[in-house]
């Protein structure tokens, strides 16, 4: 944010960095569940009762993001679809399919009490169709050795489409899942996000970017319609 604020005239997002794991070998599913507490609730709920109370931020989802890596890209997409009143925008990085720890049907019995219909409404493409928003900006991303979260992004990217949201997906070339593939989409994302948010007017196309490959661009001109294909960055090679 120090790169981009000297860029921006000292302007940058206020960005809060909520710890909803409490352990790094804890995994919360970003839910409310009795083997970890209402995660769910302390993120949507809590987090945000004190930004609006402690810090000077504009309120409304137009001009709120949530974003995250690994669990806590799924975590980013799964509360973003479940809390469209809350999050207007999403940056999942290298983001699952669906909340994952374990066997499914352990997980099931010891978070959601067994109840798969519980587990089920934590899924982001199920809560797309039931409660995301068209307004919703997605902005998928993931290396391109990462197979399987390669696999999730096409797939929630198409999901997120269907019901009308603006997305974006990219692929960092010879990146695996790592932070390396994080700060390269970052760099190409941020801009497009800010405009979003109301902090600068402008922003250069994702595709301007370099070392990414763009598969899908629905947000770098908001009056046009989504681009697909593949584009890369430049000095992508």
């Amino acid at each position: 944010m120090d790169a981009y604020a000297a860029r921006h005239r000292g302007l940058a997002p206020v960005v809060i960095s909520p710890d909803q794991l409490g352990d790094a070998t804890h995994n919360t599913l970003c839910a409310d569940t009795p083997v970890y507490g209402n995660a769910e609730t302390y993120l949507t709920r809590d987090v945000p009762d004190w930004i609006r109370k402690a810090l000077p931020v504009d309120d409304g989802a137009a001009h709120w993001a949530v974003a995250g890596f690994s669990q806590g890209g799924t975590c980013s997409v799964q509360l973003g679809v479940r809390h469209p009143d809350l999050f207007g925008h999403m940056m999942p990085f290298a983001s699952e399919l669906k909340p994952t720890e374990g066997s499914e049907a352990t997980m099931i019995r010891r978070f959601f009490h067994g109840d798969r219909t519980a587990y089920e409404a934590q899924m982001p493409l199920l809560a797309m169709k039931t409660r995301g928003h068209s307004d919703q900006t997605l902005m998928l991303s993931s290396g391109s050795l990462d197979t399987s979260s390669m696999d999730a992004m096409l797939r929630l990217g198409r999901g997120a489409r269907a019901i009308g949201m603006r997305v974006s997906m990219i692929e960092v070339p010879g990146r695996a899942h790592d932070w390396h593939a994080v700060h390269t989409a970052m760099d190409a994302e941020l801009e497009v996000l800010c405009r979003d948010l109301g902090l600068d007017g402008t922003a250069r196309p994702i595709a301007r970017h370099a070392g990414i490959h763009v598969l899908s661009d629905g947000v770098s001109d908001p009056d046009t319609t989504d681009t697909t294909g593949t584009t890369e960055g430049k000095d992508s090679r």
